[in-house]
């Protein structure tokens, strides 16, 4: 996924860069994500991340179950400051390691009820800048051949011809139904992380 991600991702960040968040908070954000993919790929590679999937999954579970019974609660971004960077280096790791950094980084954000534009493009350099980072642990590792490198050039070219069917869809969403969207989708994602370890 580290192709398609930082490809797709370049073009999301482009078409949403005046949206994004003041500089220092994305560039902490991405940069704990960064540092926190090239650990998880070393943990991915010597470790047993089965408690610590489950534990991420139960922590996001938890997020869920508060949203829906106290829908209004947030996260003020003026009061969150010291937050990117820890919240992005979890997210790292959980990247780095399992594949999936979803259930900290979308969470993170989403709990600040930021718009779509501004959610897409803050998010978009967080992956750019996890992909980079982790590229080099996967290659050293040997997690990345020439067959992996084609299927991930060949997904990239399928995502990139959906993608416009999404934003036109996307453009019809309050930022209201963007939020339960993004909840929904980390039903999912937490739905899969105890499918897959049970």
């Amino acid at each position: 996924m580290v192709i398609p991600n930082v490809i797709t991702n370049i073009h999301q960040l482009y078409k949403y860069r005046k949206s994004i968040l003041p500089m220092f908070l994305t560039f902490s954000f991405a940069f704990g994500g960064g540092l926190g993919a090239f650990f998880g790929t070393i943990f991915l590679a010597n470790l047993s991340l089965d408690i610590l999937t489950i534990a991420v999954g139960c922590i996001v579970l938890i997020y869920i179950l508060f949203k829906i019974f106290v829908p209004n609660w947030h996260l003020i971004i003026e009061k969150s400051k010291s937050l990117f960077l820890p919240f992005g280096i979890l997210g790292g790791i959980l990247q780095g390691a399992s594949g999936i950094s979803a259930p900290v980084s979308i969470t993170f954000l989403n709990s600040m009820k930021l718009s779509r534009e501004t959610f897409i493009s803050t998010i978009s350099v967080y992956f750019i800048m996890m992909s980079f980072f982790q590229a080099p642990g996967l290659i050293y590792y040997k997690f990345m051949n020439y067959n992996i490198i084609l299927t991930s050039f060949i997904c990239t070219v399928i995502l990139l011809l959906t993608m416009p069917i999404g934003a036109r869809l996307a453009k019809s969403l309050s930022v209201k139904t963007f939020d339960r969207l993004i909840l929904i989708l980390l039903v999912v994602i937490t739905c899969k992380i105890f499918f897959d370890f049970f």
